[in-house]
């Protein structure tokens, strides 16, 4: 089951301080107050307590994330949370 045929429960949706609490690399889907799901990637790298990466519109509340199951990783933020990148685990999407 893909993460967008399952249905979307708000008890399923991990917070952002959570996200940060666990402080790896990853990728992960907001889920928006218009019902839409914005990929979104977590890194750790960035400020003491990470930096969350997406792109959504300015009046879209974001309730929430999901891990990404379906991510590929871009080689630059490892999927898996790795700390190699040269090792990742992650599918590698070829362009």
């Amino acid at each position: 089951m893909t993460d967008k045929e399952r249905k979307i429960e708000v008890a399923d949706l991990i917070s952002l301080e959570e996200i940060k609490k666990e402080h790896k690399a990853g990728e992960y889907l907001a889920i928006g107050s218009d019902g839409k799901e914005y990929e979104a990637s977590y890194d750790p790298r960035f400020l003491a307590d990470g930096v969350m990466f997406f792109s959504i519109p300015s009046d879209v509340k974001i309730l929430g994330y999901l891990k990404n199951k379906n991510a590929y990783c871009n080689k630059t933020i490892p999927c898996c949370g790795c700390a190699n990148m040269d090792i990742c685990r992650g599918k590698v999407k070829n362009n």
